[in-house]
């Protein structure tokens, strides 16, 4: 009974979202259509969402990823060959990072056909430890960018996964059945790796880490954990922001100085030597992002 229960509601959920492709489609009107054939042409910002594409929709998407392994999110520039490739897509999945202002700009400029769809839609986006300021200087946070590193947080995966489901099926409404399948399959995964972290991390609720680049901050949120970051708005820190930095990081007990690849390390090496830590390279970026959290788990585990 269980079992014809839950075939009921995929039944709906798919016949639910095969309508609403219907009427999008019919609102476009006398916009020209991208081909219904074959897989879905698809680009994501990083590798990690690109992950959440492919399992959700299998055979049937076709996936590309903007930012490629070693390159820095958050200062890449597209060339405009590469904006070029990125208007064969039929949907660009955007998470609110810098340089993707100019992609979206060019292409909606072009009239292109591309669909783009913001990952962060329906989450509440933190704030960035990256912002530092002066506690003695007034300062409002109005109009600050939220942390766009959604693809670190189980709660906020979910929330990408739904969004990722509902393009796919507007882009290929008879495949509603297949999506919604590899929808509940995804969300049965970050659901155990969620469980598998949380037994993992469960003894450091309350702890500080300390990072260069402040990229794990869903991650960090969700099991309990601080993050304290060096890089200061995006650049090296000052002198004094890196003075504020150590004080921090002593008091909080910090033994391990965690340092990214994409970016230079004289500054968390330089902490490290302060406060007497050891330094622990992680990333943030990964294909198989099973095995990135997993990673970024034994690594808050083991310092």
């Amino acid at each position: 009974m269980a079992l014809s229960t839950d075939l009921t509601k995929r039944a709906l959920l798919a016949l639910v979202l095969s309508l609403l492709a219907a009427a999008t489609a019919f609102a476009a009107g006398g916009r020209e259509a991208a081909s219904t054939d074959g897989p879905v042409r698809v680009f994501a910002s990083v590798a990690p969402q690109a992950y959440f594409v492919r399992q959700i929709g299998g055979d049937h998407v076709d996936v590309g990823v903007v930012i490629g392994p070693g390159q820095d999110a958050h200062t890449y520039d597209p060339s405009p060959r590469e904006i070029e490739r990125l208007g064969s897509a039929e949907i660009l999945f955007t998470t609110g990072l810098e340089y993707e202002a100019k992609i979206v700009t060019t292409l909606r400029r072009a009239g292109t056909r591309v669909e783009i769809v913001d990952l962060t839609e329906g989450i509440n986006l933190r704030e960035l430890e990256a912002h530092w300021h002066d506690p003695t200087v007034p300062h409002s946070h109005d109009n600050e960018p939220g942390d766009p590193h959604i693809w670190l947080g189980p709660a906020e995966v979910r929330v990408q996964a739904a969004t990722i489901r509902d393009a796919l099926v507007r882009a290929r409404p008879a495949l509603a059945d297949e999506f919604v399948e590899g929808y509940e399959r995804f969300v049965a995964e970050v659901d155990a790796i969620d469980a598998r972290l949380a037994e993992l991390l469960a003894d450091l609720r309350g702890t500080t880490i300390l990072v260069y680049h402040p990229a794990f901050g869903y991650f960090t949120d969700h099991f309990g954990i601080t993050q304290l970051a060096i890089e200061a708005g995006g650049r090296e820190p000052s002198p004094r922001q890196l003075q504020v930095t150590i004080e921090k990081a002593l008091a909080a007990g910090v033994e391990t100085v965690f340092t990214q690849p994409e970016y230079d390390d004289v500054a968390s090496r330089a902490v490290a030597r302060a406060i007497g830590a050891r330094t622990v390279a992680i990333t943030d970026l990964d294909d198989d992002w099973p095995e990135l959290m997993l990673r970024i788990g034994r690594a808050i585990a083991d310092q």
